[in-house]
């Protein structure tokens, strides 16, 4: 029986990069008492505020500045909401269309299959063109992998999108 690679890969690095790379697009999420995501939201995009006292607030971001948010509500009246009387503010409608997940999962995927081309050409040397052959396959089927794994993993993440949570 002919064997087609010589090198072998450890297959607990593969694993523990794909563990890690799912585990960074779970729990990826909204840093507390930050408004980074909110800022990053244009004017005129829908959000639905929650406040301590209970009450809620759907409307267009109009200014976000450092300690408060300046919407204008649905019934037209503008409301400037104090980042402190703030729990959490969600995204109205979800605007994400896959291709951050892609690309993440293809760059996670495709850089696995480049850390075991290197580990092949170190094992075997750099003139061996099995080791070049079968480096550059497997991180092809990295990227290749990655990317619809990435592309799952978005579109399974449903739900609100969440732009500011309190502390």
């Amino acid at each position: 029986m002919q064997t087609i690679c010589k090198c072998r890969i450890p297959q607990f690095l593969f694993a523990f990069m794909i563990c890690h790379g799912l585990a960074g697009f779970i729990f990826s999420g909204v840093v507390p008492g930050r408004w980074e995501k909110l800022a990053a939201e244009p004017v005129g995009a829908e959000i639905r505020i929650f406040f301590k006292s209970g009450e809620q607030l759907e409307g267009a971001i109009q200014e976000v500045a450092a300690d408060h948010l300046e919407v204008l509500a649905g019934d037209g009246r503008q409301i400037l909401a104090q980042k402190s009387d703030i729990i959490r503010i969600i995204s109205a409608r979800r605007h994400d269309r896959l291709r951050n997940g892609a690309l993440t999962g293809a760059a996670i995927g495709a850089g696995i299959g480049l850390l075991s081309l290197i580990y092949a050409v170190s094992e075997q040397g750099t003139n061996d063109t099995d080791a070049w052959g079968t480096g550059g396959v497997i991180t092809m089927i990295g990227f290749g992998s990655g990317l619809f794994i990435g592309a799952g993993v978005d579109a399974a993440l449903k739900g609100d999108l969440v732009l500011y949570q309190a502390p």
